[in-house]
């Protein structure tokens, strides 16, 4: 089997949920609709994909073989009864729900399900959503839906009702390291990549082509900030949100060091300042600030007025920067 050629079997973590998936194949009881939630780069699009191939394969009865000409054609992204549906831009319009309606009517060409992944399911626009839900109360019998979402919150509850939710977490670091070596990954890149994507599969896969980001000073407020450079903060992530990202990081970081100063860290070239930092906090005060910033972001992607989220959120995390460690190891 190639490595493009993704099974259930070989993913990385999720056991439950992948159990759950792979017994209602065996026991031919399929659900019509399944909400796959969880924060971005957990693997729920490979286990989407993994899932779809699974339900059309010739040779096996709960999982994909990766070999029949069905598995083949799932893994080159040609499968005639399996569909990705992506936002068209920003959103999710209502004509690309309207033709999965169409489609997902139609006997399956070669497979025994037509299989239809909408990815960034909370990006639909409210008409988009109404129409989807005439799918949802009556599905067809060789029809599987399959809706990803970052956060299940942001969909509509109608909509949830209506669907199998399988929530998916961040596996623990040892698990992915673990899973990273079983493909062939060095133990100590394995393990970086683990904790640098903070258990998140999807994303430690993602970074195998990419070299090593370059050490970077600690971002303000972490490293140091007033709360006169709020506004000046705000901006900058409104500029580039991908920071906010970057800051949480940051923030697992010192929640790590603040249980265990020993932890290993996503950010290891500043681990003497970060143990310093985190003997001033809290872990009430570090996770306070950490769902202040995934707060925020959830704020963003349901296009709340980005300018007040962003200065609320800076207001809540500047600090003085009386005593930064980053100031006095002349890290920044």
């Amino acid at each position: 089997m190639s490595s493009s050629h993704v099974t259930l079997g070989s993913l990385v973590g999720h056991a439950k949920q992948i159990g759950l998936l792979t017994r209602a194949i065996g026991a031919d009881r399929v659900g019509g609709a399944y909400l796959f939630a969880g924060v971005a780069g957990l693997g729920k699009k490979t286990i989407a994909a993994a899932f779809a191939a699974a339900l059309n394969c010739l040779a096996s009865h709960d999982d994909a073989c990766g070999v029949c000409a069905s598995c083949r054609r799932a893994a080159d992204g040609n499968h005639p009864d399996i569909a990705f549906i992506r936002p068209d831009g920003a959103t999710l319009r209502i004509a690309q729900i309207r033709e999965l309606q169409r489609l997902i009517s139609l006997k399956p060409h070669e497979g025994r399900y037509k299989v239809f992944v909408v990815t960034d399911a909370e990006k639909m626009r409210a008409e988009a959503a109404n129409a989807l839900l005439k799918t949802l109360e009556e599905p067809p019998g060789s029809g599987v839906l399959i809706l990803t979402t970052r956060s299940i919150d942001a969909m509509l509850p109608t909509i949830r009702s209506r669907c199998q939710a399988l929530r998916f977490l961040p596996v623990p670091v040892d698990d992915a390291v673990a899973g990273l070596v079983a493909r062939g990954v060095d133990a100590d890149r394995a393990r970086i990549l683990a904790i640098r994507s903070r258990g998140r599969v999807g994303s430690a896969i993602a970074m195998l082509g990419q070299e090593a980001p370059p050490a970077e000073g600690a971002p303000s407020p972490i490293g140091d900030s007033r709360p006169m450079d709020a506004f000046r903060l705000a901006a900058e992530w409104q500029a580039d949100p991908g920071r906010l990202e970057a800051l949480l990081s940051w923030y697992h970081d010192l929640l790590l060091l603040c249980t265990d100063p020993s932890a290993p860290v996503e950010h290891p070239e500043h681990v003497h300042a970060l143990r310093a930092l985190a003997r001033r906090e809290t872990y009430s005060s570090l996770r306070a600030k950490m769902l202040a910033v995934m707060d925020a972001t959830h704020r963003l992607r349901r296009n709340i007025s980005a300018p007040l989220t962003l200065e609320t959120l800076a207001l809540q995390l500047v600090e003085t920067p009386l005593t930064s460690p980053w100031r006095r190891a002349n890290l920044v």
